[in-house]
């Protein structure tokens, strides 16, 4: 998901509010993702570390976008 995300973010194949649809759908996943993991005990200092890596990748592909969308007036 994080791929198709950064993909289309870059070749601008989906507008500001699919980008954002579908950013929040991959945070949510990441989180219900750890806290499957939580649950059963079965998360790693590494897993945690790399969930969170993740999600600070969304929030910069994100916050990117946010920011081109306001200079095209969006």
């Amino acid at each position: 998901m994080l791929e198709r995300l950064e993909e289309d973010s870059k070749a601008k194949t989906i507008d500001h509010t699919q980008m954002r649809l579908f950013g929040g759908i991959t945070l949510r996943s990441l989180r219900l993702w750890e806290k499957t993991l939580w649950s059963t005990g079965k998360v790693t200092k590494q897993t945690s570390d790399k969930i969170r890596e993740l999600n600070e990748q969304v929030h910069a592909i994100l916050g990117e976008n946010m920011e081109e969308a306001e200079k095209d007036g969006e």
